[in-house]
């Protein structure tokens, strides 16, 4: 009853899909954990705030990537139309563009802050 539900698209395919995505959740939530605890306290340890503030910077967009690599591999292991295989593969290669778009942006900025604070800031109390 369940074996065939659209076309060649079977619970198993569904639930291998699932799986997936859900590994992938997984694996942002460690990545997460890992960047807030971890790698913050050893950026904390340097003398200089730009580790700090670049870790902050990168934080949501890395977590945003691993979540939509996991969209697009659990989209990819369905049995789905070429057509339909091939518009979601390139949507989901859109996004993950513009979200690598997102994170340059993202670290050029809080390396220009970090620059603006840091050495500009001496530079005025110095002069």
């Amino acid at each position: 009853m369940f074996e065939q539900l659209f076309g060649e698209l079977t619970l198993r395919h569904i639930l291998v899909s699932l799986l997936i995505f859900a590994a992938f959740i997984g694996i942002a939530w460690l990545g997460r954990v890992f960047l807030k605890k971890v790698a913050q306290r050893l950026a904390q340890r340097t003398k200089t705030q730009l580790d700090d503030i670049v870790l902050s910077a990168l934080t949501k967009p890395v977590i945003a990537i691993i979540v939509l690599d996991g969209v697009c591999l659990s989209i990819l292991s369905l049995p789905l139309e070429p057509v339909l295989r091939l518009y979601s593969s390139r949507g989901l290669f859109i996004v993950l563009s513009l979200l690598g778009i997102y994170a340059v942006v993202a670290l050029i900025d809080a390396i220009i802050r970090w620059y603006r604070q840091e050495v500009v800031g001496k530079r005025k109390e110095a002069g």
